[in-house]
């Protein structure tokens, strides 16, 4: 493996889960922390690779009191045993060296352990996501550590696959290159280029689970991607694919699926996308006739009433597509916003019980978004105590 200069060491909070981690045996962090970090971008999704025990050695951070299960949410992934650890806005994942084998062209790997090195960097899917740098018992990181070329690749953002197979054996590789480049650029290996050219591509790409895909496609819309494709090689062949008959009557690309959420069959378009109902529930604004329903004049108070609800894509759609900054202004406050509950409302006088509580919640977030006072927690108090000493006053 070739050495290279070492990347951004982590924040105190990924820095104390490293160094228990290192503690309990060899540790390395792997993947996009190296890569971002290593190329002088801000970072705050973490993935810890370990020689074992990925489940027992993260439950241990809580019983060892490094994590606090209040702060920090955790899942274990049986079929590739892995340990997702979620405490926004940092994202960390577990995982041991594994090898992957697809017996089926375009469908998810079998999963064998142990691995090699080798073996666990040709699952990956490009060369720079299989950078490493080792951690030590302080939670410091060293030098940046990968496969042949990981390093010269580094050096020029050059995207290389693996192997000539490795979007035949997934071809949703191909929006995640799409993705990368939009946020990183750099430029295609000669190798992934002839993995692009295989003809075996598009029997693949048929088989390829519809959820897969829609997943794929929220996540380029909700990067902030363009709504039409890229002039990346990759981005052309993704939409000579998305036009065979793998999509007939679902989508021939990502802006007809785009278009065919919108209206009375956005419902039906997402069901055969293998979409959950609690997703299409989150889309029902876009089957609705005036989506976003925002307007010139609107005020942020307006905006608030039409758009609170709305999440990922549907607000990434309302935000192209509304008069120019209102959204982005909104979701400024918004991702600020720190609502009382209605507890905090027990001490003040002439609050009525019941709906009346909601009532006061509701005029104290609409304060916030006329810009009456700030939107943290204690100024919204500030301003309903105001309101209902105010109140009170017109009552005499």
């Amino acid at each position: 493996m070739d050495g290279e200069e070492g990347v951004m060491n982590l924040p105190n909070p990924l820095k104390r889960i490293a160094a228990f981690l290192a503690s309990q045996g060899e540790a390395w962090v792997v993947g996009g922390w190296v890569r971002d970090t290593a190329m002088g971008l801000h970072a705050t999704d973490l993935d810890i690779l370990l020689l074992d025990g990925a489940k027992e050695k993260g439950e241990a951070l809580f019983s060892e009191g490094v994590l606090d299960r209040e702060d920090w949410t955790f899942q274990f992934h049986p079929r590739f045993q892995t340990v997702s650890l979620e405490n926004p806005p940092y994202s960390v994942g577990l995982s041991t060296r594994r090898k992957e084998a697809y017996p089926q062209q375009g469908k998810l790997p079998k999963v064998f352990f142990p691995a090699t090195w080798e073996e666990d960097f040709s699952r990956r899917d490009f060369t720079l996501n299989a950078l490493i740098a080792r951690i030590d018992n302080g939670g410091d990181l060293g030098d940046v550590e990968g496969p042949d070329q990981a390093k010269e690749d580094l050096a020029a953002t050059r995207w290389r696959v693996f192997h000539r197979e490795s979007f035949v054996d997934d071809p949703t590789r191909l929006f995640r290159l799409m993705r990368y480049r939009f946020r990183l650029g750099g430029d295609l290996a000669p190798e992934t280029i002839q993995a692009m050219e295989n003809p075996r591509l598009g029997d693949a790409f048929c088989q390829v689970a519809p959820e897969r895909w829609r997943h794929e496609i929220v996540r380029w819309v909700e990067s902030g991607g363009p709504p039409l494709w890229g002039e990346g090689e990759e981005g052309k062949l993704l939409q000579t694919l998305f036009g065979g008959r793998w999509s007939k009557g679902v989508m021939g690309s990502v802006e007809g699926f785009l278009a065919g959420c919108r209206g009375g069959e956005a419902p039906s378009v997402w069901v055969r996308m293998g979409s959950r109902k609690k997703e299409r529930k989150a889309m029902a604004p876009l089957a609705e006739e005036g989506f976003p329903f925002i307007e010139e004049g609107f005020s942020l108070a307006d905006v608030d009433k039409v758009a609170r609800s709305w999440t990922g894509v549907v607000r990434v759609l309302a935000s192209r597509e509304s008069p120019q900054g209102l959204v982005e202004e909104w979701e400024g406050i918004e991702s600020h916003l720190e609502m009382p509950s209605g507890v905090d409302l027990l001490p003040f006088k002439g609050v009525p019980s019941g709906k009346g509580v909601g009532r006061w919640l509701e005029a104290g977030r609409d304060a916030v978004f006329r810009g009456a006072c700030q939107p943290d927690k204690e100024s919204i108090l500030g301003w309903i105590e105001t309101a209902l000493e105010k109140s009170r006053g017109c009552d005499k």
